[in-house]
């Protein structure tokens, strides 16, 4: 047997195979169907988004929320430079040239005191 009575003999198989195709049932079919029909996505209803209070908006407004977060700790860290360090800051700008303001935050007593 030569190569081309190989192929040719594959060749007819092949064709018989297709000829004897057999048509799938009404039962399976249908059963087909439905399992498909269930797996389709439904429509759904217009989302409504809800209103947006004033604080969402604000945050919205600055940034979000990774914004705000810095917004806070950049705020901190002005009072903690402002009130809690001012000998440091002080000397820091005598250093470069300007002149270091000293203001007290526990002014005595008699300075609110009427009278004379």
């Amino acid at each position: 047997m030569t190569d081309d009575d190989r192929i040719t003999e594959i060749e007819a198989r092949l064709a018989e195979l297709k000829a004897d195709r057999a048509a799938p049932g009404e039962a399976l079919m249908a059963r087909i169907m439905a399992d498909a029909a269930s797996e389709m996505p439904r429509r759904v209803g217009q989302v409504v988004r809800p209103p947006v209070g004033f604080w969402a908006a604000l945050v919205a407004t600055l940034g979000g929320r990774a914004a705000l977060a810095g917004l806070g700790g950049m705020a901190a860290l002005g009072l903690v430079l402002g009130l809690a360090v001012p000998d440091p800051v002080g000397s820091v700008v005598a250093g470069l040239g300007g002149d270091a303001l000293t203001v007290s935050l526990y002014p005595e007593a008699g300075v609110f005191e009427a009278g004379g």
